[in-house]
């Protein structure tokens, strides 16, 4: 039983009936309630029937059980183990005291005892149980707390997990659902200008393909800041040639930035292959170029890589912009953060950048002055890998023969398809349409003449993923590049994964089609 402050009740245990009429008596005139037992059973049974006593005294030379084995039972017993044990006994010898508290005694009350002496340890142990018994109560409703605590936490991590995947899937789902009317959009608007020669539609087109680079900009941004958020995105390494996404970034730029800046790749070696995650480094040179032409009226861009000293490769993006005050460096790299309130963008870029440099264990930093441009540099843990024997692929000139080259088209979209087909109509190209996976699959099992597969992902029927799988296991050899408005980081390694040989996002350029027919014809 817990003790408490109120009168207490102790059990005294002594085969000797004066005794313990003496220590009774002491007891009860300082107020406390008092039980006895004649032997060691007697007591056990007792203590056993009425789990009310606050403290045992117990004399150690007893017949049958004597103090020190009565002691031992006690704390065998989970009920009765926690009670203090004081001996009461005519024994004083080292050996006897030792034994007492190996037994499980708390103290020893040496015959013959004085009353004050009595009282005093009496008083002592009941008020070390008692606080004993207040700090086990403590730790008790702490321990409830904490797994009340724990639950509602749990409740409240699955709700917020749920929570950033509903957020997580309507951001795909929106990512998909601009992208893919995009395509069109952009599509047509290029063709109708091209057809006609016009300067106006020219113009035109070009604004459209501006402000549709701004918005899935935008898109972009939005749900990789979202990914940051909740901890979605993941690292996936894989071996690529440096120069070559560098090459890539230039074409893409030298495209669509203005006339007054010069790009310049910086890229000393002749081929450099590393390990690391491919797309969040394009992802990171692309947000940094981006930034740097948005902040340079006229100039130069260059981007690339050099080594420090320390023979580290370190990669930068230098620009001759209007540069950057010191008093704003650590700024830049903030959520929301425009310097120029009056230029386009979310001000996501650059605090997305950071978080993708930090995820791969990097380092990102500025060194710039107001109208002296900025270059900002970041090194991550790349691995280089020096390969040899490396297995190139055969990149030829489509044809002009009689011949044509087949291309199946897989798009359940129709204006997708008729945008397609439009690209590949004015060139030596066979086109077959398929609404779904499963005719996609069935026509490459009838048409050995398809060189190429164009194949979207969502469909009816059976998907992208699915009928990929499925044609490979019909011809490995037919190349089949994905061509999709889900063009986030794990479609992209879904895409691999199924067997896919290349990936286009959607709105689908025209640049970027001819490429992957130029490597696969």
């Amino acid at each position: 039983m817990k003790a408490t402050k109120k009168r207490c009740k102790i059990l005294v245990v002594d085969d000797n009936s004066k005794n313990i009429q003496i220590v009774g008596n002491i007891l009860r005139a300082s107020g406390y309630s008092v039980g006895f037992a004649l032997d060691g059973s007697q007591a056990l049974t007792l203590l056993k029937e009425n789990n009310d006593y606050h403290l045992v005294l117990l004399d150690v030379n007893m017949p049958g059980l004597n103090g020190f084995e009565t002691c031992i039972a006690l704390r065998k017993n989970k009920k009765l183990k926690e009670i203090p044990v004081l001996f009461l006994t005519a024994l004083n010898e080292t050996s006897d005291i030792v034994k007492g508290f190996e037994a499980g005694g708390q103290d020893f009350i040496t015959k013959p005892f004085n009353s004050e002496e009595l009282l005093s340890r009496v008083k002592t142990h009941l008020e070390l149980k008692y606080s004993k018994d207040k700090l086990a109560d403590a730790n008790l409703h702490l321990e409830k707390k904490v797994i009340k605590r724990t639950k509602e936490l749990n409740k409240a991590k699955l709700k917020a997990e749920e929570s950033d995947k509903l957020k997580s899937t309507f951001l795909a789902l929106m990512n998909h659902e601009i992208r893919t009317p995009l395509n069109a959009i952009v599509g047509f608007s290029t063709i109708i200008a091209e057809s006609n020669q016009d300067v106006n539609s020219l113009k035109f087109s070009k604004i459209i393909q501006k402000q549709t680079d701004l918005l899935l900009k935008l898109v972009d941004d939005i749900i990789d800041s979202a990914q940051i958020e909740s901890g979605a995105i993941h690292i996936s390494n894989e071996i690529f040639d440096l120069n070559e996404l560098l090459n890539k970034l230039l074409v893409n730029f030298e495209a669509k930035s203005p006339s007054g800046i010069s790009l310049i790749p910086n890229n000393p070696l002749k081929e450099i292959f590393v390990n690391t995650d491919k797309s969040r480094v394009k992802q990171i040179f692309t947000n940094l170029i981006l930034n740097a032409i948005k902040f340079t009226p006229e100039g130069t861009v260059t981007f690339g890589y050099d080594f420090n000293k320390e023979s580290e490769l370190i990669c930068f993006v230098k620009d001759t912009g209007i540069g950057i005050s010191s008093e704003n460096h650590h700024k830049i790299f903030e959520r929301f953060t425009k310097l120029d309130s009056f230029s386009q963008g979310t001000g996501l870029g650059l605090s997305i950048v950071k978080n993708i440099v930090d995820l791969m264990e990097g380092k990102i930093w500025i060194e710039s002055e107001l109208e002296k441009g900025a270059t900002f540099y970041f090194k991550l843990p790349f691995t280089i890998v020096k390969l040899t024997g490396q297995k190139t692929v055969s990149k030829k000139v489509i044809p002009d023969s009689a011949k044509k080259f087949t291309i199946l088209i897989a798009e359940d979209e129709e204006s997708n398809f008729i945008y397609l087909n439009e690209l590949l109509d004015a060139d030596n190209f066979n086109v077959i349409h398929a609404l779904n996976g499963k005719e996609a699959v069935d026509l490459c099992a009838k048409n050995k003449e398809i060189g190429l597969v164009l194949m979207d992902i969502n469909m009816p029927v059976l998907n992208g993923y699915e009928a990929t799988k499925q044609i490979k296991q019909i011809n490995p050899e037919l190349p089949i590049v994905a061509q999709t408005a889900y063009n986030m980081p794990e479609n992209k390694e879904a895409a691999k994964e199924a067997g896919f040989d290349g990936f286009l996002s959607k709105p689908i350029r025209k640049s970027d089609l001819f490429e992957w027919i130029r490597i696969f014809s």
